[in-house]
């Protein structure tokens, strides 16, 4: 059976190239909702060292940690500082 390995996304492949363009798309239809480049990174970088992000995804929510960073008004599950 050929799973989503994101129900709320329902990406079907497991090629990392074509997970990273979809989410790439998705960002870029954020227009206003989308945080800006420097809160971006910020949160990026808190997630990378967070023990709880697998391969991308945060394992808490379920979410690609890039999608989450990206929207201005989300939050992390663990309230980070910066988010």
């Amino acid at each position: 059976m050929n799973r989503p390995i994101c129900p709320r996304c329902e990406i079907n492949s497991q090629d990392k190239e074509e997970i990273e363009r979809i989410i790439a798309q998705r960002i870029e239809l954020l227009g206003e909702n989308r945080a800006d480049d420097e809160l971006y990174k910020s949160r990026l970088s808190v997630c990378s060292r967070c023990d709880k992000l697998i391969e991308g995804t945060c394992v808490l929510c379920g979410c690609y940690v890039k999608l989450r960073a990206a929207k201005i008004n989300q939050h992390c599950p663990l309230s980070r500082d910066v988010w």
